[in-house]
């Protein structure tokens, strides 16, 4: 119980400000590793593929458009896009669900 209530405050102050030094030091430390700059001067090949990967499912997910706004071309079974096939399975796959929830 040795403690005066002043060594308590004096304690509870050297706690604080070591406790406001640890919160600024992970502040920057978070600032500099999502800093978008610092990532893209240490690694640059790693986030240009980053990029390109992300042009290329973005492409994908949208798909292709005609610019002459006619119906595609693709009309034959090998000229169709994976994504056609999933869209497909996951059509199907509704279809399904619906006659069973039908069916009940």
């Amino acid at each position: 119980m040795g403690e005066t209530p002043e060594q308590i405050e004096k304690h509870i102050e050297e706690t604080r400000g070591e406790l406001e030094r640890n919160l600024n030091e992970l502040e920057a430390k978070v600032r500099t590793t999502f800093d978008w700059r610092d990532q893209f001067r240490k690694n640059p090949l790693i986030l240009i593929g980053a990029a390109f990967a992300g042009g290329l499912v973005l492409s994908l997910l949208i798909g292709h458009t005609p610019r002459n706004g006619s119906e595609s071309r693709r009309t034959r079974a090998n000229d169709r896009s994976p994504w056609d096939t999933v869209k497909d399975a996951l059509a199907s796959a509704r279809v399904a669900n619906l006659k069973r929830a039908w069916a009940r």
